[in-house]
C-alpha cells in the first residue's frame, strides 16, 4: 500500500504485487517476475553489474524506473514508461503501450532497442545519454535520441519523425525506415554515415563533416549545413526542400530519376556532380559543375555569379545554364562534354562572356 523495499543475497523472482507508492530492490542476483508487477511510484532495481533484470510478465506496469545496475535489461510494460535513470552494463531491450520517456541519464553498454507501437513517441533527449552499442527502434511514431558520443542506429520502423543528436560520426548497421522528416546532427567535426537500404521520406542535416546517404525511393532533402562533402544516392527522385549548405563537394546519384535541387538559397562551396534523367540545380551564388550524366534535360542556374565547370557534362536532351547577375560568366571549357540536344543561354542581364565547348 506504501513504499515497499527488498533486498537479496541472491537472485528475487517477484509475483503478482501491486506497489502504490515506490519499489526498491537490491539483489545479488538476477531479477525477475512471474507474475504482473504494477508500481505507481518509482521503481529501483540494482542487481549488480553481472545480473540481468527481466521484467517482462504480462500486464507488468512500471510508471518510472530507475536502473542503477544490471547486465542485460528486459522490461515489457503494458503503459508508457519513463527512466528516472539507468546504468546498463549489456542491453537494453524496452517494449511499452505508451510513450518511452526519460528524466535522468541512460547509460547502456551493449545495444538498446525500444518498441513504443507505431503511434506512441520514444523521447531520450538527455545530453549526457551514452548508448555504446546501437540503438534500434522497433516500432514507435516521433524519435527523439541524443547521445554523448558516436550514435549508431540499428534497424529501425519509425512512423512519424526522427531527431539524432550526437557528440560522434552517426551511423547506420540496419534499414532506416522514417515516414516523416529525419534531422540528424552530428557536429561540424563529425560524420553522418547512412547507407544501408533505408527509406528516407526527407533528411536534413542539422550539422555534420561528410553527409553519405542511400535511399531505396525518393528522398526530399530539407535545409542541410554540411561543413564537408554530400553524397546522396537515390533510386526514386531527389529533391530540395529547404537550402543546402555544402562547403565540399556534392554528388547527387539518382540514375533514371528526376533530380530537383532548386532552391534559390543552395549555397555549393565544391562542385556539383549529377546523374539522373531531368536534372535542376540552382546555386545562390557562383556554381562549379563537375561530373553530370543527364538522360533527359539540363538546367543550371547561378543567381549570383558565374557558371564553371570541373567535370564533363553528358547531356541527351536539352541543356539550358542560367547566370542571373549583370556581368556574370559562363566557361563550360571542358573538352569532353556532350551536349546532344539544344543549349539555351539565359542572362537576366549582360553577361560578360559565354565559352562553351563540345
Amino acid at each position: 500500500s506504501g513504499n515497499v523495499t527488498l533486498v537479496d543475497v541472491s537472485g528475487v523472482n517477484l509475483a503478482a504485487s501491486t506497489v502504490a507508492g515506490n519499489l526498491n530492490i537490491s539483489a545479488n542476483g538476477a531479477i525477475i517476475d512471474s507474475g504482473p508487477v504494477v508500481v505507481n511510484g518509482t521503481a529501483t532495481f540494482a542487481a549488480g553489474s553481472g545480473n540481468n533484470i527481466t521484467l517482462d510478465a504480462a500486464g507488468t506496469n512500471l510508471a518510472v524506473v530507475d536502473i542503477r545496475s544490471g547486465d542485460n535489461v528486459v522490461i515489457s510494460d503494458a503503459d508508457g514508461l519513463t527512466f528516472a535513470a539507468g546504468n546498463v552494463s549489456g542491453d537494453l531491450n524496452i517494449t511499452a503501450l505508451g510513450t518511452i520517456a526519460q528524466t535522468g541519464t541512460l547509460s547502456v553498454g551493449g545495444n538498446a532497442t525500444f518498441a513504443a507501437g507505431a503511434a506512441n513517441d520514444v523521447l531520450l533527449g538527455n545530453s549526457t545519454n551514452v548508448f555504446t552499442g546501437s540503438v534500434g527502434i522497433t516500432s514507435a511514431n516521433n524519435v527523439t535520441l541524443v547521445d554523448s558520443t558516436a550514435l549508431n542506429l540499428a534497424a529501425s520502423t519509425i512512423s512519424g519523425t526522427l531527431n539524432a543528436t550526437a557528440a560522434g560520426d552517426i551511423t547506420d548497421s540496419g534499414v532506416l525506415s522514417v515516414s516523416g522528416l529525419a534531422t540528424f546532427s552530428a557536429g561540424a567535426s563529425n560524420d553522418v554515415v547512412l547507407n544501408e537500404a533505408n527509406d528516407l521520406t526527407a533528411v536534413a542535416i542539422a550539422s555534420a563533416k561528410n553527409v553519405t546517404i542511400n535511399e531505396t525511393s525518393s528522398i526530399a532533402l530539407a535545409a542541410s549545413e554540411i561543413s564537408g562533402n554530400l553524397a546522396v544516392t537515390a533510386a526514386g527522385a531527389v529533391g530540395n526542400t529547404g537550402p543546402l549548405n555544402v562547403t565540399g563537394t556534392t554528388t547527387i546519384a539518382a540514375v533514371g530519376q528526376n533530380i530537383t535541387l532548386a532552391n534559390t538559397s543552395n549555397a555549393f562551396g565544391g562542385s556539383v556532380n549529377l546523374s539522373g534523367l531531368n536534372v535542376e540545380v540552382v546555386d545562390g551564388a557562383a556554381l562549379d559543375l563537375g561530373t553530370a550524366n543527364v538522360t533527359g534535360d539540363f538546367s543550371a542556374t547561378a543567381v549570383t555569379g558565374n557558371i564553371t565547370q570541373s567535370g564533363p557534362l553528358t547531356v541527351t536532351g536539352g541543356s539550358q545554364f542560367n547566370a542571373n547577375q549583370t556581368g556574370a560568366s559562363i566557361l563550360l571549357d571542358n573538352l569532353a562534354n556532350n551536349l546532344s540536344g539544344p543549349v539555351a543561354i539565359v542572362g537576366a542581364a549582360a553577361l560578360d562572356s559565354v565559352t562553351i565547348y563540345n
